[in-house]
C-alpha cells in the first residue's frame, strides 16, 4: 500500500526505494580524490544497506551509554552525512550537525 507524498520518514523511504528500485542511482562518489571526474554509482540497494549497518552499529556501540536522543555529527557534509543523519533517524535519534569553517588565524 503507497503512502502519500509528504507522509512518509525518509528512513522508509530509503528503504521502499531500494525494494522497488534497487539499482537505480541514488548519487555518484568520486572513485579517487587525485583523478577528477572519475564517478562511482551509489545505487538505492547500496544506499538502504550503508544506512541499516550504521544504525545497528550506532544501536550495539553507542545507544547504552547515551543519554539524549541528539548526537553531533562532526565530519565532511557528504554522503557520509546522508547516510549517518538517516541512519540516526531509523534508530530514534537526531542529529545536531554543526558545520563550521576554520580559517587559519595569521600569526
Amino acid at each position: 500500500m503507497a503512502t502519500a507524498v509528504g507522509n512518509r520518514l525518509l528512513p522508509h523511504v530509503v528503504d521502499n526505494d531500494a525494494e522497488t528500485n534497487p539499482n537505480g542511482t541514488f548519487g555518484l562518489i568520486l572513485k579517487d580524490n587525485n583523478i577528477p571526474n572519475q564517478w562511482i554509482p551509489l545505487t538505492k540497494r547500496q544506499l538502504a544497506q550503508a544506512v541499516n549497518h550504521v544504525a545497528w552499529w550506532f544501536e550495539q556501540t553507542v545507544t547504552e551509554h547515551c543519554d539524549t536522543t541528539t548526537v553531533a555529527y562532526m565530519g565532511p557534509n557528504d554522503i557520509r552525512y546522508v547516510i549517518c543523519a538517516i541512519a540516526l533517524a531509523k534508530v530514534g535519534y537526531k542529529v545536531n550537525s554543526q558545520h563550521v569553517i576554520i580559517k587559519s588565524i595569521p600569526h
